[in-house]
C-alpha cells in the first residue's frame, strides 16, 4: 500500500491549531479506528512545518518543547501530563488516561459510569457489547487490588529538579481499548534542554476483575 498524499489525510480538529489529530485510510498512523481500516495520529505545527508526535518519535516532542521554551513549573501539570500520556504512552491501541485520584478508577464500575475513559473509548470508537455483565457499566473492581493504588494516586505535578530541569509525575489508568486494568505511576525527568527520560512503576494490572465484553 502506498503512503497517502497530504490531501488524503483528514484533520479531526482545526489544522491551524498547534496540536491536531489527523486520520487516513490504512494502518499507517499510531492507533487504529475500530472497527475500520483507518488510523489516526497526533501532529504539531508551528505554521511552517508539521511534526508527527508519537512514542517512536520522542525527539519531535522534545523539539516542540524546546521551541516553546516554557518554564514548566508555571504550566498546568494536568495539561502537560495529558500531552505526555497521549504522545509517549500510547502504543497502537493501548491508551493511558491521566487520573487524579483512585475515584477515577472506581467511577468506571459505577452504574452511571462516565469515568475518565469515556472520551478515549466510547467517544472515539464504536462497538457492540456482548453477553451479560454483573455490573451495569461492565466494569467490576478487583477489591483485592485496591490497596495497591488507592492511597497513592494523586493529581499530576511538575517540580523543579535540584540539578536543573523538571520532574513531571502523574498516574494513569490504561490498557487496550476498553480493557483498562492497569494503574501506573509515571515519572518523566526533563532536562533544561528538554530531553526526556521516562520511568514508570506499575501499581496493579488487575484494577478490574471484569471489563465490558465488547466486539469491535
Amino acid at each position: 500500500m502506498k503512503a497517502p498524499s497530504i490531501p488524503e489525510f483528514s484533520p479531526t480538529e482545526k489544522p491551524e491549531e498547534p496540536l491536531f489529530e489527523a486520520c487516513t485510510e490504512g494502518y499507517l498512523l499510531e492507533w487504529a479506528i475500530l472497527p475500520s481500516l483507518g488510523s489516526c495520529g497526533l501532529f504539531a505545527t508551528d505554521g511552517h512545518e508539521i511534526n508527527y508526535l508519537n512514542q517512536a518519535n520522542q525527539g519531535n516532542l522534545e523539539r516542540l518543547l524546546q521551541r516553546e521554551g516554557l518554564a514548566l513549573e508555571n504550566v498546568d501539570a494536568t495539561l502537560v501530563a495529558a500531552l505526555f500520556a497521549k504522545v509517549l504512552l500510547t502504543t497502537g491501541n493501548v491508551f493511558h488516561q491521566v487520573i487524579a485520584s483512585a475515584s477515577d478508577v472506581f467511577a468506571l464500575a459505577e452504574p452511571k459510569s462516565g469515568g475518565v475513559l469515556d472520551d478515549a473509548v466510547r467517544g472515539r470508537y464504536s462497538g457492540r457489547v456482548r453477553g451479560p455483565s454483573k455490573s451495569k457499566s461492565g466494569y467490576v473492581l478487583d477489591d483485592a487490588e485496591r490497596e495497591r493504588y488507592e492511597g497513592r494516586v494523586q493529581v499530576p505535578s511538575i517540580t523543579v529538579s535540584a540539578g536543573g530541569g523538571w520532574v513531571l509525575a502523574f498516574f494513569t489508568l490504561g490498557g487496550w481499548m476498553h480493557e483498562t486494568t492497569t494503574v501506573t505511576y509515571h515519572v518523566f525527568a526533563i532536562s533544561l534542554t528538554y530531553r526526556i527520560t521516562p520511568h514508570k512503576e506499575i501499581l496493579t494490572d488487575r484494577a478490574f476483575s471484569q471489563t465490558p465484553n465488547i466486539l469491535y
